[in-house]
């Protein structure tokens, strides 16, 4: 039987492929709740550090840092999305702050340009589990048999349960709010966005309080499909929405220079699509399109016991490794295990010392396309 799940696991079909999604059941303001679990979500702010001094970079990062002892033990997700600038509401606003001299004129003209170049707006979002929702099999089978019948929300969520839930987002949040990452609640219009983006539904916009129901079906209707290389997103009436491959990050360099190439966060803004050309003179700037790829990345902040168990579990394996090779013929240790024994005794001085904490990260790299799966395969490499 394990040689076939290996097997099945190379080809893509292993177990995970045949759990099944999970169902919304309520999304509000901070607050999302589906059959499996509930989660918070909350809007982060970036700090522009381009132009500041080392030493004020290097205070920044710390302050930051303080966001994974608030988080500690939370399986949260953290992602970046884009979505196109709006003109109309850079209109809006610029009729009110541009009032003076010839600022009406050049609104009008950037506004004329945010229309040609559909230029990207970024969004950062922290997701944090607060509870698991394990629904039984009597639930399990009701919500199967409503999936069938085309009512994939299918449930409700107890109006006490759900307080109980806002509460606990709201208490994290005023935590966040704190940080400065300056964490501030998602409102419901973003979060049901989010969800609607996802399966490219063109929902209108719930329009403040909780949605349920039927104004939850209408964000969530549709289907995705699992490929071995990509996921299909199917529309109401069965046809492809779109192609979306999920592209995993395996490391990072153990250095990295900030602000500077090792900001992986721009370098991403940055990617574009060229298509092969025959001839230079055939070469268009229209031709090239921006890849726009969002990352979305799952961690755990370990607490300081729970670390210090991984690392003194980590140091003493390599304690043995080294005393048996010690006993071998050759009475020599390879220097790799010894440097794996050295780095542990050092990351748990620092542990204890400096307050270093370790994380459980699982970074991953979406790129969607909605022309062909050709042009999702060709995003994808560049």
């Amino acid at each position: 039987m394990k040689p076939l799940r290996t097997l099945g696991r190379l080809v893509g079909i292993g177990p995970e492929r045949s759990a099944p999604p999970p169902r919304y059941q309520a999304v509000a303001d901070g607050l999302v709740v589906t059959d499996h679990q509930a989660e918070a979500w909350f809007v982060l702010d970036s700090a522009n550090t381009d132009l500041a001094p080392e030493a004020d970079r290097d205070a920044e990062h710390d302050r930051a840092a303080a966001l994974s002892r608030l988080v500690a033990g939370y399986a949260c997700h953290l992602r970046v999305v884009w979505a196109p600038v709006s003109a109309d509401a850079y209109a809006a606003e610029a009729e009110q702050l541009f009032t003076a001299g010839d600022g009406a004129a050049w609104a009008a003209l950037r506004v004329e340009r945010l229309r040609e170049l559909a230029l990207p707006e970024r969004h950062l979002l922290l997701g944090v589990k607060l509870a698991d929702r394990a629904a039984g099999a009597r639930a399990q089978a009701k919500a199967a048999a409503a999936s069938v019948v085309g009512l994939g929300n299918a449930g409700a969520v107890d109006r006490r349960e759900l307080a109980r839930l806002d509460a606990a987002a709201l208490r994290l949040g005023r935590q966040l709010e704190g940080t400065p990452w300056r964490a501030r609640s998602a409102a419901v219009d973003l979060l049901a966005w989010l969800i609607a983006r996802e399966l490219h539904r063109d929902a209108p916009a719930p329009g403040g309080g909780a949605v349920t129901g039927a104004r939850l079906a209408q964000l969530t209707r549709g289907r995705v499909l699992p490929y071995p290389d990509h996921v299909r997103v199917m529309d109401v009436e069965g046809q492809v929405a779109a192609w979306t491959s999920v592209l995993a990050m395996t490391g990072f360099p153990e250095e990295m220079t900030s602000p500077g190439a090792g900001e992986w966060l721009r370098v991403l803004s940055e990617i574009s699509y060229v298509p092969d050309f025959d001839d230079a003179d055939d070469y268009t700037a229209s031709a090239v399109w921006p890849v726009s790829p969002e990352a979305s990345v799952r961690f755990r902040v370990l607490k300081r016991r729970d670390g210090l168990k991984r690392v003194d579990a980590a140091r003493k394996l390599a304690k043995e490794q080294r005393m048996s090779a010690a006993q071998g013929h050759a009475g020599e240790t390879s220097r790799e295990i010894e440097e794996t024994e050295e780095t542990m005794a050092e990351l748990r001085r620092a542990m204890l010392r400096d307050d270093v904490t370790l994380v459980d990260d699982h970074p991953r790299l979406l790129v969607t396309c909605t022309a062909s799966l050709e042009d999702l395969r060709a995003a994808s490499t560049r």
